[in-house]
């Protein structure tokens, strides 16, 4: 017995705190009524006892020592001997005056109701209302707690150990504020489940929440991101970021571990939660904002980076109103990867970075996402390209060499103000030489610093001299 009880006093009813499974106390009644059969020549009162059995015929052997167990009497001495002043009274079944029933407190006639939910508290299901509450006046129906939250639960439940960040209710030692100490609908006697707990006092992120269009799935169960009760993250987080994040999306695990170039965002300040918002936004993905707007809250001043400096790009596409397929559909993940990615500038694909580059199909991946590779592969067309004299192919001609001009060479990528995005200037290294590039009716001409003037005809092909 004294695994579990100490033999001479302790704070709680039945021995020392109580710090295992609730199952360890869920029985004790039945333990009462197993006592009777323990104790050869022994029975528990009749208000003790789970039932009423019938007596027991006196053993034909002397008797063993009476062993009483009530709730202030102590043993009647025997016919001999004096017995010493009787210790204080353990009770192990429901107080006198109750059902035989074993229910103590929750009888049809008074708190029926608070063992009535399909998840009921394990002292309250087995009538055992003495382990949490004490009589003060009984006839009186005056009762007090054993002792303050959160000390009492912690007498059956371990003390969890220390945190950072405690949510307010268990700073605060109250755990009845989300738990029903009784019984309620729900696991863990929750009064209502998942996030429905949650926001009724987090009830500004609950308004959030219900009107998104997009909602995160785990927003079904805040606890799929959130211990309820501490962490040593901030928000009680169960990881830190990203790590939390990337447990559930494991491409965009891989594509931040595989990274070379990393996209500042993912991995300084607020990490994801930079570009989106986890408790639910009206833009697809869970963006923070509408995906160009996002990036350009960034992209709004020139920056340098380990791959080289980056223009204001706001105002750049403010100022240039002939863009680039992509950017016209607001898309800048059309071609960059916004979590990491192997290339320069985290570009999806790869790309030539130089101005001459040697031709290959591998080389242009990224281009021929959208654009047919034909483009560059067919010397003659009268359809692939305005970009022709005649019927000779002119993209064939500049790309399509051991030392290619790239197709930044001569097209702004993102924007620019003359059509196809033809540029105003070309970088070679240092120099930015103009192109001046000019339409004409059935073509172009330009003056670069490559060449001299040259002209294309689409009807009548030019002859260069």
């Amino acid at each position: 017995c004294t695994a579990c009880h100490d033999p001479h006093s302790a704070e709680n009813l039945f021995g020392p705190n109580f710090t295992g499974s609730e199952l360890c106390f869920a029985d004790m009644l039945g333990t009462a009524f197993a006592l009777e059969g323990l104790v050869s020549g022994t029975r528990l009162p009749a208000h003790l006892s789970l039932t009423s059995p019938p007596p027991r015929p006196a053993p034909a052997a002397p008797a063993a020592p009476a062993v009483a167990i009530a709730r202030a009497e102590a043993p009647a001495p025997g016919p001999s001997t004096a017995s010493p002043p009787a210790p204080a009274a353990v009770r192990l079944g429901p107080p006198p005056g109750t059902s035989a029933s074993g229910r103590g407190c929750v009888t049809n006639e008074c708190h029926a109701s608070l063992v009535s939910a399909p998840v009921v508290h394990a002292p309250s299901g087995q009538g055992q209302c003495e382990l949490c509450h004490v009589a003060v006046d009984e006839p009186n129906h005056k009762f007090r707690l054993a002792a303050k939250e959160p000390e009492l639960c912690y007498q059956c439940h371990d003390r969890p150990p220390e945190a950072r960040f405690l949510h307010g209710p268990v700073a605060q030692g109250l755990c009845t504020v989300c738990h029903n100490p009784h019984g309620a609908p729900h696991k863990s006697m929750l009064p209502e489940a998942g996030k429905d707990l949650c926001f009724n006092c987090h009830s500004e992120m609950g308004k959030l929440v219900l009107s998104a269009r997009v909602q995160h799935p785990v927003e079904k169960d805040c606890n799929a991101c959130h211990d309820p009760h501490r962490g040593d993250v901030k928000f009680q987080l169960r990881k830190d970021l990203p790590d939390l994040c990337i447990g559930c999306h494991p491409a965009v695990k891989d594509a931040v571990d595989a990274a070379t170039v990393a996209h500042e965002p993912v991995v300084k300040d607020r990490k994801c939660v930079n570009c989106h918002n986890p408790h639910g936004t009206d833009v697809p993905k869970l963006l923070a904002a509408v995906e160009m707007d996002l990036c350009l809250g960034c992209h709004d001043k020139p920056m340098d980076t380990p791959s080289g400096p980056i223009i204001d790009m706001k105002s750049w596409l403010a100022n240039n109103p002939e863009r680039h397929g992509p950017i016209r559909n607001e898309s800048c993940t059309g071609c960059h990867q916004p979590h990491g990615s192997k290339d320069f500038r985290l570009l999806r694909h790869a790309f030539p970075r130089a101005f001459y580059h040697p031709f290959s199909l591998e080389a242009y991946d990224l281009c021929f996402e959208c654009h047919e590779k034909t483009l560059v592969l067919d010397q003659a067309t009268t359809t692939l390209t305005g970009f022709r004299n005649g019927e000779k192919n002119l993209h064939y001609v500049h790309v399509n060499q051991k030392k290619g001009r790239t197709c930044r060479a001569c097209h702004e990528v993102h924007a620019g103000t003359k059509p196809k995005r033809i540029r105003d200037f070309v970088p070679f290294g240092e120099w930015q030489y103009p192109v001046n590039f000019e339409v004409t009716e059935n073509g172009g001409r330009c003056a670069s610093g490559c060449h001299v003037t040259r002209a294309y005809d689409r009807l009548q092909e030019v002859v260069q001299k």
